[in-house]
């Protein structure tokens, strides 16, 4: 069986929620209450030739349960230790413009820096993420916004070029509000925890909402930081209309327990 096939059989079987990530790659993801795997067909004849094929050398690294043995043909393993994002070759990365973006996703939750030459080289490349479906940058920015320092990190992806498109009116004065506003909601945490709860619950219940508007959904720090980037930039984001293959896995979603 193939990785979505086999991902399908899982969730079936666990009960759980199922998402094809992408079909075109064979990449799907498997939601349980307590975290997500995600899997992915091997490119290549062998591990090692899908291992370079990956988009930064931490995430080439396999291991084999049965022989307990970690496969590191790049030298993934250095790169962890220094905390460093390092990408695997250009081609890589321009094979799939969502990873130039992930790099700061990953460097944001992760505490790493990116490697100078890769960085460069996201800058050089950083036109082409205009051609990714605005549903993956979406989450990519989604995921970088929940981060402790997302809105550093989201601040250097303005300064490489990788938001002009999606956010053709942002500023750097806009992203000091989100800063704040992170650094606003940190205090209030600190100083006053049980208004703190009732701004998180709200915002996770949707309660406060006006009649018609659906309930909002995860993290805080997403949702406030979301929101004062929008009130900064009004002119913010145009999506284009949704893929038949990201309408099913949409549906799926609202299917999720």
């Amino acid at each position: 069986e193939g990785a979505v096939e086999t991902a399908q059989a899982i969730a079936r079987h666990y009960k759980a929620g199922f998402v094809l990530l992408d079909a075109e790659r064979q990449i799907a993801r498997v939601v349980f209450a307590q975290g997500t795997a995600d899997f992915a067909q091997q490119c290549g004849d062998s591990l090692v030739e899908d291992l370079e094929r990956r988009d930064f050398r931490v995430n080439a690294i396999a291991y084999n349960p049965h022989t307990s043995e970690l496969i590191d043909p790049l030298g993934g393993k250095a790169d962890l230790d220094e905390g460093i994002l390092r990408m695997v070759s250009s081609e890589n990365l321009a094979e799939d413009p969502l990873r130039l973006l992930r790099a700061y996703r990953q460097a944001a939750q992760l505490g790493f820096q990116i490697e100078p030459r890769t960085r460069k080289v996201i800058q050089r490349l950083a036109p082409q993420l205009k051609t990714i479906a605005a549903e993956r940058v979406q989450s990519e920015l989604n995921y970088l916004l929940s981060s402790e320092k997302g809105t550093l990190w989201l601040d250097l992806a303005r300064e490489d070029g990788l938001l002009s498109h999606w956010f053709p009116d942002s500023q750097r004065q806009g992203l000091v509000a989100v800063g704040a506003m992170d650094d606003w909601f940190k205090q209030i945490k600190r100083t006053q925890p049980d208004l703190a709860r009732i701004i998180g619950s709200s915002l996770r219940s949707g309660k406060g909402k006006t009649k018609g508007e659906a309930p909002a959904s995860g993290s805080t720090r997403t949702w406030l930081s979301l929101a004062k980037l929008v009130v900064c930039c009004p002119r913010t984001i145009t999506p284009p209309r949704p893929s038949s293959a990201n309408s099913n896995t949409a549906a799926t979603k609202s299917k999720l327990p």
